[in-house]
């Protein structure tokens, strides 16, 4: 009898191995195993509130119900010290934001993207009666070619780096943001402007100058027509005097070289370098001596006198625009893109938050998965009519943080809104020039190159002062490049 039971026993082990069905069952245990097991991401970010991306975890969580999220907020000036403090003592969040100057800073903390996600999900099944399962899939990351297709095209030129011959991908964005040109519409009206300026030839210095009150005996500034020309008490002056550059037509840097002081070939003025010229051309507006004169150093910061009605125009982002909204809620103002110089060549900086994985997380599929699938996931919604939209899962934090898209789809809708389509009409001609490892070192050179370039205006030896000075600039960013 008990040799019967023993064969009987054998011949159903051979069954479930030839048909398959013991595999399948292991299978299925490994999948409950994977979707009940508990994970837990800690995310670290700066700015936004933490239930700004509660929208996308909510999402997330419903095919990863044993996935938590844990968001912790800081505060942008104890934010790098924490982090780094964090990473040194093995106990850094996951998944990290960083500013898009930041990625090579941080390069040697970043897992970048592998090219297969092996993650546990529920998946819902059945034709006829819908189950629930669970189920271990192996899924494709995004490629450089996706990054470039997908996302506006600053990311590409920020995230993509160059490991052991290939490109790989450090982290992706949720919003991409462009400087624009704030404009008080009340002193513009009072002043007779009637429209924002489009480009920095003609038509800025015109209105700045309709704009601009100074007192003929103190000669003191009574009204900024725009907070433009200096460093110390212009917020974001980096950005503007780079975008300035760039739009002249410097390369800024290419090949692991920073070219400030460099004559770009394609450049038809060959008889000033393009960085020079916007140097001279953007401490005009703050120097005492200058018919331009519109700015002063003893003003107040450039948001505050914007803010105070001191200053007609302001230089700034989609962030800034939620501050004067919050802090401000009387003041009126519009936003306009940035001027230009050559229209058909458009360019403006581009300034946001990647997101990304820890080296030593010890979920990095799962942080990466979330990433993908709240940067370009979402759902195929079908209206009463039958038309299919499909929605993406970061258009719910979009619309709670009023920022604009860093998806190329998603541009027209964005456009739509009033306050977001200055910002997002910019996008496709937005970029940033640095990719060094000190982006701080690079700001504050680009800040005192601008001091420095006020105190020698004026006088014959004006454009060769300068000069040094662009060169001076270049060799102090180029030694932490």
């Amino acid at each position: 009898m008990r040799m019967r039971f023993i064969l009987f026993i054998s011949c159903l082990a051979l069954i479930f191995s030839t048909s398959g069905f013991s595999c399948t069952l292991f299978k299925n245990k490994e999948a409950q195993r994977e979707t009940q097991k508990q994970i837990i991401l800690n995310y670290w970010r700066v700015f936004d509130e933490p239930d700004a991306v509660n929208g996308v975890i909510a999402e997330y969580q419903k095919v990863h119900p044993n996935v938590s999220i844990m968001v912790r907020k800081l505060t942008f000036e104890e934010y790098e010290q924490k982090l780094v403090d964090a990473f040194a003592e093995d106990k850094g969040p996951d998944l990290f934001s960083i500013h898009n100057t930041w990625v090579d800073k941080y390069r040697t903390k970043i897992l970048p993207m592998p090219k297969k996600l092996r993650v546990g999900f529920l998946v819902e099944k059945g034709a006829i009666k819908k189950i629930v399962v669970p189920e271990i899939v192996e899924l494709d990351s995004y490629t450089p070619k996706d990054i470039r297709n997908v996302f506006v095209p600053a990311v590409a030129e920020d995230v993509l780096r160059v490991e052991a011959n290939e490109e790989k991908i450090f982290g992706v964005p949720f919003s991409v943001d462009a400087l624009s040109m704030f404009y008080n519409p009340d002193l513009f009206n009072s002043a007779s402007v009637a429209d924002a300026p489009k480009d920095w030839i003609t038509e800025f210095p015109d209105a700045v100058k309709k704009l601009t009150i100074i007192n003929p005996e103190t000669e003191e500034l009574l009204q900024a027509g725009a907070a433009f020309g200096s460093a110390t008490n212009v917020q974001r002056a980096p950005d503007i005097i780079a975008s300035l550059m760039m739009q002249r037509g410097a390369r800024m840097a290419e090949g692991g070289s920073v070219k400030l002081d460099e004559m770009p070939p394609n450049v038809k003025d060959q008889s000033i370098l393009p960085s020079l010229d916007a140097l001279r051309y953007y401490t005009d507006f703050a120097f005492n001596q200058s018919a331009l004169r519109t700015w002063d150093e003893s003003y107040p910061d450039s948001f505050e006198a914007f803010s105070q009605g001191r200053a007609a125009i302001f230089f700034g982002y989609s962030y800034h625009a939620a501050q004067l909204r919050n802090r401000f809620p009387q003041l009126k103002f519009r936003v306009a893109p940035l001027p230009q110089i050559n229209s058909t060549r458009p360019v403006t900086t581009a300034n946001y938050w990647i997101e990304t994985v820890s080296k030593k997380s010890p979920n990095s599929e799962y942080a990466w998965d979330f990433l993908k699938f709240a940067a370009t996931g979402g759902n195929e919604i079908t209206s009463s009519d039958g038309k299919k939209t499909f929605v993406h899962h970061v258009q719910s934090y979009l619309t709670r943080s009023e920022k604009p898209t860093a998806l190329r789809s998603l541009i027209q809708t964005q456009k739509q809104n009033e306050n977001l389509n200055p910002f997002v009409s910019q996008l496709l001609f937005a970029k940033n020039w640095y990719h060094g490892k000190s982006p701080q070192v690079m700001e504050k050179a680009l800040q005192d190159m601008i001091t420095e370039g006020l105190t020698v205006k004026g006088g014959p030896e004006e454009l060769g002062r300068l000069s040094g000075i662009i060169g001076r600039t270049k060799q102090i960013i180029q030694a932490e490049y």
